[in-house]
């Protein structure tokens, strides 16, 4: 019963969510405008994304920046190459979480993010296999459990709905990570 009313609270939150990031997507002047150019200085991965409100996210990859949420790489002593496998197997554009108080007591928490990875069976890192999708998760219980991600139109318009939620983060922000809480009531 407790689980069922976490999942109740989470499903409310994210209809929140989902209904202005829809309201917003259905804007003429929403959705995807560009992305940033892909040559061997970005890895394979667009350098970028920008919305046609000029919002853009740029990809993560400095391993001494703590916001990039990177894992270790496989040799921390050599360059980033992915021809000799020497890449991070996932790397973010954007990461953002929110608290939730659950009904009942608790905290649930939510997790929106947009992710490049490596589109094989292995998730090996191997040149030409890059991609990139958006990841939503829960944590209910104390298990991150993944929901099924957004549609790509509707990523940065989600992404513009959290940051101005935590009240500190900066939509004109285009490329360098940010920190931001958000706590919602229910």
């Amino acid at each position: 019963m407790m689980h069922a009313g976490r999942i109740l609270g989470i499903a409310s939150v994210l209809l929140h969510l989902a209904v202005a990031s829809a309201a917003a997507a259905q804007c003429p002047h929403q959705g995807l405008a560009s992305f940033g150019p892909i040559s061997p200085a970005t890895f394979g991965y667009p350098a970028y994304y920008v919305d046609q409100n000029g919002l853009a996210l740029g990809q993560c990859l400095d391993p001494a920046n703590l916001l990039c949420g990177l894992p270790p790489l496989p040799d921390p002593a050599a360059p980033l190459d992915i021809a000799t496998g020497n890449f991070f197997d996932e790397n973010l554009y954007t990461f953002v979480t929110a608290d939730v108080p659950m009904p009942g007591g608790g905290i649930g928490l939510v997790v929106f993010s947009v992710v490049g990875t490596f589109g094989n069976a292995a998730g090996a890192v191997v040149p030409g296999d890059q991609v990139v999708f958006s990841r939503v998760r829960f944590r209910i219980d104390g298990v991150l459990q993944e929901m099924q991600s957004p549609p790509k139109k509707l990523q940065s318009a989600i992404t513009s709905r959290l940051k101005i939620m935590t009240g500190s983060m900066s939509i004109a922000e285009k490329r360098l990570p940010q920190d931001g809480r958000i706590q919602v009531k229910m």
